[in-house]
């Protein structure tokens, strides 16, 4: 079995914990809640700056986790390996909507005979839309491996689907709840889909070279610096070089895992802290609290009001921060006085 180096597995985690910080951000935009205000100002270049950051976090997720399947997956472990994941990831993704389900009072505008279908559909956790692909993806797991037998193969197969991933779009039309509850899985497998073959890809091919970082390089390093400048400077009117289609998308997407794998672990001195292990936590968790400020808000008659910038980015920091600690706290209270029900909500995503 392949494994990962411990500097590099430390930054493997630690692009994760960072990653999922990214997603609260993302999902902490005070303008979903109705709050609006003016543009302008250097909160608003943070803003946008952090806005470009997040867009990377879930193709880094879906790049890590095709990247840690295949690595040293075979054919005479595959039925094993796919029986394992499922439960590792149905668990918690089951557990999770239970919880939503329960705390977030969907039962008052709902039909009952739709609940199974809201359950598979990560319809009462939003953020855990990315565990239901993850594991259909774990299904496919048989094809690729297939595919992967060839470099050559791979490769075209991995070019074909980052371009029909941008400009295939299977038109899904109707009004039933089915039709609703099913069509953004169409959006989110568009998104998982090349990037969890790109990790595979990485995984099978290229394993030992991203283990003993042969690929960090001071040039790439300013290259991938400027992109991300260049990607920050979409946000302006005025910026002087425009990119866009799918050569944008994936620049932008891709820049984590980039990252990822050009930084050596030996200049940040890693160390494998005890928060960098409750990501799966504060990703899961993360939907309860957002809610739960949402109630907050409404209740103080702050939705739909119209604030300065520096208010509206300082609201989304400070409830950014707010989840980020309370669900790490959360998660480390569970992990040491309810280990049970810690490994029954992450499946065991803690290192011992």
């Amino acid at each position: 079995m392949k494994k990962l180096k411990k500097l590099v597995s430390s930054k493997l985690y630690l692009f994760y914990f960072i990653s999922s910080i990214l997603i609260v951000y993302m999902h902490s935009n005070p303008l979903q809640w109705g709050i609006r205000s003016n543009t302008g100002g250097i909160c608003s270049y943070i803003d946008s700056f952090f806005q470009t950051l997040s867009c990377t976090a879930v193709p880094f997720f879906f790049v890590a986790s095709g990247f840690l399947l295949y690595k040293d997956l075979t054919f005479d472990h595959i039925k094993l390996t796919i029986k394992k994941k499922i439960r590792r990831y149905g668990v918690p993704y089951l557990a999770w909507s239970v919880i939503c389900f329960l705390l977030m009072d969907h039962l008052r505008n709902m039909q009952y005979k739709y609940i199974p279908l809201y359950l598979l559909t990560s319809s009462f956790d939003g953020a855990l839309w990315f565990i239901e692909v993850l594991i259909f993806l774990v299904l496919l797991s048989p094809v690729f491996l297939w595919i992967f037998r060839s470099k050559k193969v791979s490769i075209l197969v991995l070019v074909l689907l980052f371009i029909f991933s941008y400009y295939i779009n299977i038109p899904i039309s109707g009004s039933s709840i089915e039709v609703i509850l099913l069509s953004p899985f169409q959006e989110h497998l568009k998104i998982a889909f090349p990037y969890y073959f790109l990790g595979g890809f990485l995984g099978k091919f290229y394993f030992d070279n991203i283990n003993k970082e042969k690929y960090y390089s001071r040039i790439l390093s300013v290259v991938l610096s400027v992109c991300l400048l260049i990607l920050y400077g979409q946000y302006f009117n005025n910026f002087p070089v425009r990119i866009t289609g799918i050569v944008y998308v994936i620049l932008l997407q891709a820049q984590a895992v980039f990252w990822w794998m050009i930084l050596p672990s030996k200049i940040f001195n890693y160390k494998d802290h005890w928060w960098y292990h409750r990501t799966f936590f504060t990703y899961a968790a993360q939907w309860i609290f957002i809610w739960g400020v949402a109630k907050v808000l409404d209740y103080f008659h702050l939705m739909g009001r119209y604030v300065s910038f520096y208010k509206l980015f300082g609201l989304r920091v400070l409830i950014s921060i707010f989840i980020v600690i309370i669900t790490i706290l959360l998660g480390q209270l569970f992990y040491i006085y309810l280990p049970k029900a810690y490994l029954f909500l992450t499946e065991g995503r803690v290192k011992k």
